[in-house]
């Protein structure tokens, strides 16, 4: 399984960072594909109204994902 892992807190050495870490070393010791994002990182940007997810059932929220092996479309949590 594809998971992704999204840190949201600012601290990079918190306690969210350490719990997180747990998670993620359990989940690849159980074989599980697990790639964790700070996401004070990444350049997100808000939905803007276009309505295309409604359209095409897609949303392009012009967001610029970091380069990865595991694609954020394709993971599974």
């Amino acid at each position: 399984m594809k998971i992704l892992a999204l840190n949201g807190s600012p601290r990079k050495k918190g306690n969210t960072n350490r719990i997180l870490d747990e998670m993620i070393k359990g989940c690849t010791e159980k074989g599980h594909d697990v790639e964790k994002y700070f996401l004070d990182k990444l350049d997100i940007n808000p939905c803007s109204g276009c309505e295309i997810c409604a359209k095409e059932k897609t949303a392009d929220l012009k967001t610029t994902e970091p380069k990865s092996s595991t694609n954020w479309q394709m993971a599974h949590v």
